[in-house]
Formats: C-alpha cells, structure tokens, sequence
C-alpha cells in the first residue's frame, strides 16, 4: 500500500469534477489521489502547505506555502506552470476568480495580492493594516472582499488594486465576510449583529439585531436574499437580507447551534447542536419537520447532497451518519470517524479521515456501499472551515470495520 504523509493533514478537498481529491500536509507535500480511475499524482513541496485549491475547471490546483510563496501544478502532467512570489509571511488563503484567470492570497504580511494564473505576474497590491485572514471573489468575478485583524472589511477591484469600499465593524468570535450568490450584497458579522451591505455602493443596507455575541455559523439561501443563522442561545434564525425583518425563529435545540445548511431548494434547512441532534426545519414558517436522533455526543456538522435528498452528520460521538431527509430515516452510519467530512459535488459520495487521521475514507452510497481509504496523513485537522468556502471542506473519519474497501495507490 502507498504510505501516507508524515506529517499532519492541513487540507483534503474534493476536485469541481468529483474525480480526484487533493491533500496537503505539514510534510511539505500535497497529493492528488484519483477517486475514479487509477493512479495519483505525487506533488512535492519545498515549503510546508497551507491551503489547497482547484481551478474552476479542475486542470490546475493552487498550492500556498507558509513561507509565503504560491504554486500552480497542471494536474495532468503534474508540472509546476507558474510561481507567485511577493509576499513576506505565511498565506492563509489562496483562491481562484470564477473563470481562472486569476488568483487571490491573503497573508500574514499585512497584504492580499491578486496574480495573473497563467504566469504567477503580480497583478495587483492590496495593503492593510493588519494580518489579512479571509479572500474572497464576487460571484462574477469583478470584485474582491478582504477582511483582517483590523476588523475591516474592504472591497476591491482586482484589476487596479483599488479599495473601493471599506466597513469598520467590532470584531466577532467568530468573523464572517459572505457574499451573496447573485453578487449583489455582502454579509458581516460583528459581535451579536449581522451587517449587510450593498457591494458596489459599500452602503450598508440594514444591521440585524438580537443575537447572542456567538454566532458560530452563517449561510446565505441559494437566491441570496435570506440568512439563515445558528447561535449559542441555542436557536437559529432566517431573516430577509433585503428588508431586515425576521422570518422565522427555529426553536426546539436544548443546546448550542454549530452548523445550519440550507437545502438545494431553498425551502428547507438543517440545524446542527450540542443536544445530539440535527433538525429539519420549514424555511417560510420556522416549523421543525423532522429531528435526527441517535447520536451519543455533540453534532457538530450538517450538510445536504446535492439533490437534497440525504443529509449528513458528523458527531463527536465518533460516527457519521447519513439519513434520508424526507422520512429522517438512517441509511448508514459509520463509526471511527472525525466531526467533518464533504460531499462530492454529484452528492454520491463523503469523504471523511479517519479518527487517527492516518486515512481518508471515500464512502460511496448504496447500491455501491464501497468505502475507499486514501492513504494520506498523520497528525492534526484544522478546527476551521468557513462557510464561504464551503466546497474546500477538511476532511476527517474512520474505515468501518468489516465493510469492503478498496485502498488507492500509486501516486498519479
């Protein structure tokens, strides 16, 4: 079998074809494993990765290094096509513009920079006052948001480098820079507000009140006009991002709210708490539809397939679970695992590491019921993953035993 990392997992994420997925270690070394198919592609490091991303198309992955230097890799011929080198501290984020052509990195320098994919040319400088944590694109690709330890966030265009918005708000425990999927407005979070804003006129439109300091979780509805929120007063939220009001409260957790999720379709959402369970909830009306019981400790992750018709969660009690999201009827469940994992972009597999993260587990829904072990990392998944980038999930869980399985190998 193909030995894994030696050094700890900092990233796994699914490519936008559902094909392959890319690990990044503290080994210096990140690994294109082939899902379907054979083969994996071994890519080498000088410095330790900090993030991973695919190319809108799949061909290419970004790669940042701590050391502050970035890599494009073409995923075919595992050639390195271009080097980004500016920056003088570690890079927390590298993302790409929705058509490809350009790349954004947020660094502890005090910067974020904008770079052409193609040749690794610095397109534009984005200064701050402070360690830059979050990038993140428009939907169309016209404008950058930034946030940093100053607790401001700023709005670019990418091209120019010029700051075309800026909003100062009170840090949050945890911060949040969201844009909606049409583009049109952005959401902060402050300490027990929401803030949203018009992007372009960097007006802000209205300010959200009556929430605990801790707003663990923030997701926009699929038509980008409805927030829904999960709090540590143990209830979630919608409310309408256009005319401030609240739609619905979502009452019935006996704990802490660490993840919501809507459905596809907008008409439901998924509510994840420290009480053991998950919740399904009626969008319009706030009504509980159903409630996931049999978790022993607290679930601490949701998410929906992508054509709705699963969901699932992961809990510290160690297992992963997968339910039927109309009936709320368990279809499998696997122990062993961590408290995150992701959905394939088709919604027909999840990929999770194990507890000892030594292994990623590809498991693939009956009728197949095919577990693959990726060969992948020793050591420690980040506790963070944000909801704006959600489709880069961590991974994590273990192999079921007694289940088949099938362990990939050679590096592709």
């Amino acid at each position: 079998s193909l030995p894994g990392h030696q050094g700890r997992i900092a990233q796994a994420i699914w490519s936008p074809d559902g094909k392959r997925i890319a690990t990044a270690s503290a080994d210096g070394m990140a690994r294109i494993w082939q899902v379907e198919g054979q083969g994996n592609n071994l890519l080498r490091e000088s410095g330790n990765v900090s993030h991973l991303a695919w190319s809108p198309g799949g061909d290419r992955i970004a790669i940042a290094l701590q050391d502050g230097a970035a890599h494009v890799w073409d995923i075919s011929s595992a050639r390195m096509l271009a080097e980004l080198k500016g920056h003088d501290d570690y890079l927390s984020i590298i993302a790409w513009n929705p058509a490809g052509t350009r790349l954004a990195t947020a660094s502890g320098d005090g910067t974020a920079r904008i770079w052409d994919a193609a040749d690794g040319r610095q397109v534009a400088l984005l200064p701050h006052d402070e360690n830059v944590t979050m990038v993140a694109w428009s939907p169309d690709g016209a404008r950058v948001a930034t946030y940093a330890d100053d607790t401001i966030t700023r709005v670019w265009d990418p091209e120019s480098g010029r700051e075309l918005a800026r909003w100062e708000h009170g840090p949050g425990e945890f911060p949040r820079v969201l844009w909606s999927p049409d583009g049109k407005r952005l959401v902060t979070a402050a300490w027990g507000e929401l803030h949203v804003w018009v992007a372009e006129a960097g007006q802000e439109v209205k300010i959200l009140r009556g929430f605990p300091a801790s707003i663990p979780d923030i997701a926009w509805s699929p038509e980008g006009t409805r927030l829904l929120t999960g709090s540590g007063d143990n209830i979630a939220r919608i409310d309408d991002a256009v005319t401030g009001e609240m739609i619905a409260e979502l009452r019935g957790h006996s704990g802490a709210i660490f993840r919501v999720a809507w459905s596809p379709d907008g008409k439901s959402v998924a509510t994840a708490s420290s009480d053991h369970t998950g919740r399904l909830w009626d969008a319009q009306t706030g009504r509980e539809l159903l409630v996931l019981t049999g978790h022993d400790g607290d679930v601490e992750d949701i998410a929906w397939s992508a054509d709705g018709r699963r969901l699932a969660t992961a809990s510290a009690d160690g297992t992963i679970r997968i339910w039927e999201s109309q009936s709320g009827r368990e279809i499998s469940r696997y122990t062993g695992r961590g408290q995150l994992m992701a959905w394939d972009p088709g919604g027909k597999r999840l990929a999770t590491l194990l507890t000892d993260l030594s292994f990623v587990e590809i498991v693939s829904l009956p009728p197949d019921n095919l577990p693959m072990w990726l060969g992948c990392a020793l050591g420690q998944v980040p506790a963070v993953s944000l909801p704006d980038v959600r489709d880069d999930f961590f991974l994590m869980a273990v192999p079921q035993q007694g289940s088949a399985a099938a362990r990939l190998g050679e590096p592709y």
